[in-house]
């Protein structure tokens, strides 16, 4: 059968949740992420959220860890309470500050673990400074490069101790002192006014 150019034809478009949909006549446009990756990247958060719920392999690409059904509801409404990223959950968990048990989950704030990573921060710094002054000021001549070498030797080792200090041990307790998990504290160690 022939049409003609100027004759009108009805075509229908579906939609089934955002995933496929029929542009045309015999044209299907399907939305499926090649990898996890680009998954996580496109899907809205509220969408992965309730995929994550259901799905351990998902919620542990997004987290890091596949707990049991009852703590992946709790993770999420934490996440969901403090509009928290998944790298910030991940290293929430991963520096003791979001505690997980058999049947719970829960932010744990603990000034310990602030003071630990900035006495261990303080220890790695002294002992970096020391060997740049040995550096500075050696026994013996030493050519220009050798302590040029030195020095860049000395710097790379302080970024490679204090990066993951920092992301480990302080990075997480400013981000529960932002949320408002963590109250302001005075000298005194009362909170104070915020």
């Amino acid at each position: 059968m022939n049409r003609q150019p100027d004759q009108n034809h009805n075509s229908t478009q579906l939609n089934f949740g955002g995933i496929q949909r029929n542009a045309s006549r015999d044209y299907y446009e399907y939305l499926v992420a090649s990898s996890l990756k680009l998954l996580l990247a496109w899907t809205p958060t509220a969408e992965l959220d309730r995929r994550a719920l259901d799905n351990p392999k998902l919620f542990k690409c997004r987290f890091g860890f596949a707990p049991p059904t009852i703590i992946r509801e709790q993770v999420i409404a934490i996440r969901r309470h403090y509009d928290f990223t998944d790298q910030q959950i991940r290293w929430l968990r991963y520096s003791g500050l979001l505690k997980i048990s058999a049947k719970e989950a829960k932010l744990a704030p603990s000034q310990l673990i602030f003071m630990a990573g900035w006495l261990q921060l303080i220890v790695v710094s002294l002992v970096c400074s020391s060997m740049l002054f040995q550096i500075t000021y050696p026994i013996a001549i030493v050519p220009a490069w050798k302590q040029m070498a030195g020095y860049l030797f000395i710097c790379g080792y302080w970024m490679m101790m204090a990066w993951p200090l920092g992301k480990l041990y302080l990075e997480p307790w400013y981000v529960l002192k932002r949320a408002g998990v963590i109250k302001p504290t005075g000298f005194n160690g009362k909170p104070t006014a915020i």
